[in-house]
This record gives C-alpha cells, structure tokens and sequence, in this order.
C-alpha cells in the first residue's frame, strides 16, 4: 500500500491553496510574484481557460489572449474526440462504453474548471449510471469542481443521501 503523505494532493486543492495564499494580507513575508508565476504555470499547464478569465478578473491580473486562446482551441479540440467517442459508443457500443465516454467528457470540463459544464455533464453521466457508489463518486468529483461556493456543495451532498 503506498504512503499515504507520498500520494499528489490534487490540483486543484494546491491551486486552491496558492490563491489563498496570494490573496491573503495577513501572512508577512509571502512572495507574491511567485505566487502568481506558480498559479499561472499551473493554470496553463492544464489548460483551465474559464479559470483563467475568473481569476484573472478577479485578482486583477493582465489577461493574456493569446494564452487564453491557446488553451480554448486546446480544450475545444479534446471536446470534438470525446464527443466522437461518445457517437462511436452510442452507435457501435454498449451501455457501458457510453456511460464511461460521458464520464471522461465530465472529468475533463471538471478538471479544466467549467464547473458548470460538469455538473451538466454529471448530471448527464449520473442518468445512465445504476451503481450507487458510481453515483457517490461522480458526486464527489463535483465537490472537487466546486470547491466553492459552498452552496453547490451542499446541493451535491444532498443527492448523495
């Protein structure tokens, strides 16, 4: 069984962190160009386009386009193959295969933080599931999207009961 301190904490918890960090006023000592640099390399590494506009709004920060457009053309890309997988799976599979290809479709808007995009996606996903911990576990990945504001969280938590 692995470490349980050698396993990666997610990134969006690390992301999360960061920009409370830069954010806060009351820390002394606290490199905010730093900061900022480690938000940004993870915020394009991983391709987080509505992400990005938020934070960039919201902290104040110069938003730069072409980034911007980088990671929406990139993002757009992975879409059209998973929405192909998703017809493929539909016309040529199983139940399964389809319910696993609305899945993937869901984790990757989740993880590129269109929370709102995922939740639909989940909801989607969460109609042709029949498993309870399935269910459970697409809920949970909803929380992770969420993070704040606590209102969605609690609605996620209620489905799960």
């Amino acid at each position: 069984m692995a470490d349980p301190e050698s396993e990666k904490q997610d990134f969006r918890l690390e992301l999360a962190q960061q920009v409370f960090l830069y954010r806060s006023t009351d820390i002394a000592g606290l490199d905010k160009a730093q900061l900022q640099e480690q938000i940004l390399q993870t915020i394009f590494s991983k391709g987080l386009a509505p992400y990005y506009e938020h934070i960039c709004g919201e902290l104040g920060w110069e938003l730069q386009q072409s980034k911007l457009q980088e990671m929406q053309a990139s993002n757009a890309k992975q879409l059209e193959d998973l929405a192909a997988k998703i017809k493929d799976a539909e016309e040529n599979l199983g139940e399964t295969e389809v319910r696993d290809a609305l899945h993937a479709r869901a984790t990757f808007l989740g993880d590129t933080g269109d929370c709102e995009a995922a939740a639909a996606a989940y909801k989607e996903t969460e109609d042709k599931t029949a498993s309870g911990a399935s269910k459970a576990d697409m809920v949970f990945a909803q929380i992770r999207c969420a993070l704040t504001p606590w209102a969605q969280v609690g609605s996620a938590q209620l489905r799960c009961a």
